[in-house]
């Protein structure tokens, strides 16, 4: 059963405004990936999608790969000597991030039949010191011990989940096609709550201090949900569709839309900071930013990759490719990872986006990157797509 929420319009100024406000303000700290681990979907729950202290080389090499049946369609995640990545063919795989050598796999669909598919791992994972945290493609949520592979708990949603889960205090948190963001014990899977919002979710939920935002992709909102209580707090009304996840940061959401308009949400004012957009390049963005102290990066459907002044709004620079980014970039130290549908891997400086580096992975990248140190591993899509690690 959903719980049944109150949606409330406040009007700026007025008293649980006022509450909301500073509970923002006390609340929502930036944060950035640890350096070394890379433990979620855009390394922190803010999605913010920076490892400030990586020391990525301006050419990397290769450093080893592992084709898989079906691709990679997830981003992996790192934590400690471990990387953990889920495939297109339903396996989700640990391997040690020296060498891509395999330490344990585990398939969402164990003792498969030979005609029969297990359900593909499309949405990124989590992972903590205990679990890993994955959903795949037929609604099924997974936490498995993260040092054995073996499964501690699964529950079923009933709805395709390509968005990742989030983590808050002992709570995780998902999406799924069902409509319906939940909210379980990490420990047991046991749930807390469910919020309904009315339609597919396909984006991680943000999170930031006690609340979560949530839309879906049929609706033009954002919602802000109290993960303490699953209630709706408020209820945002967008002038275009939120595809991908948004990325928080000082009091502001940015995110990508279907009109191929980045905004700025400001919630201290409960309005858009800024806007921006080029009339004559309104395809839509599947790319979810990646936000610095001064920058903001994200992928476009127009085949570039726009850096935008993360305070005025303006354009810094632009890089085109030969097709549309539905990948999402991470900053990485002074420079920008971002993989294209042309196939190529990027490298590109912050600064001024000169691009320092590309590699022909032979297929379609459409996850993000997981930054650890000096390295970084990402996978390709499509049949015979790659896990691969790259650095020094």
């Amino acid at each position: 059963m959903c719980h049944e929420v109150s949606s409330r319009q406040w009007s700026i100024g007025s008293e649980p405004w006022k509450t909301l406000v500073l509970s923002l303000a006390l609340l929502f700290v930036s944060t950035v990936a640890v350096a070394g681990d890379w433990t979620m979907f855009r390394a922190d729950p803010a999605l913010q999608g920076v490892a400030t202290d990586a020391q990525i080389p301006d050419q990397p090499r290769l450093l080893w790969e592992i084709e898989t049946v079906d691709g990679v369609a997830s981003t992996p995640v790192i934590l400690g000597e471990n990387v953990y990545v889920g495939t297109v063919q339903g396996d989700l795989l640990c391997l040690n991030l020296a060498d891509g050598k395999q330490i344990w796999k585990y398939q969402s669909l164990p003792n498969a039949k030979p005609n029969e598919l297990a359900p593909a791992f499309m949405a990124p994972i989590a992972v903590t010191d205990a679990l890993v945290f994955a959903g795949d493609q037929e609604g099924g949520f997974h936490a498995i011990n993260r040092l054995t592979g073996e499964k501690v708990w699964r529950v079923e949603d009933g709805g395709e989940i390509v968005g990742g889960p989030n983590l808050y205090k002992d709570r995780v948190l998902f999406g799924s096609h069902k409509g319906q963001l939940t909210c379980l014990e990490q420990a047991t899977g046991k749930e807390l709550w469910k919020y309904d919002t009315g339609g597919p979710i396909n984006g991680t939920p943000t999170v930031a201090g006690q609340y979560t935002f949530s839309t879906n992709c049929q609706a033009p909102f954002l919602k802000v949900v109290d993960i303490e209580t699953g209630k709706e707090v408020k209820d945002v009304k967008i002038e275009a569709r939120l595809i991908a996840s948004a990325a928080f940061r000082d009091g502001v959401l940015y995110f990508g839309t279907e009109i191929g308009a980045v905004y700025a949400l400001d919630w201290q004012k409960g309005e858009l900071a800024w806007t921006y957009s080029n009339p004559d390049r309104d395809q839509q963005i599947d790319s979810s930013p990646a936000v610095s102290q001064d920058i903001v990066v994200i992928g476009h459907g127009d085949k570039q990759l726009h850096a935008i002044d993360r305070k005025s709004g303006k354009g810094i620079w632009t890089v085109p490719t030969r097709a549309k980014i539905d990948a999402c970039p991470v900053i990485a130290g002074d420079k920008v990872i971002v993989g294209s549908n042309d196939k190529q891997l990027y490298l590109v400086r912050l600064s001024d986006g000169e691009v320092l580096w590309k590699h022909n992975a032979g297929q379609v990248i459409h996850g993000s990157a997981a930054v650890s140190g000096d390295k970084f591993v990402i996978g390709s899509d499509n049949s015979g797509g790659k896990i691969m690690c790259f650095g020094k």
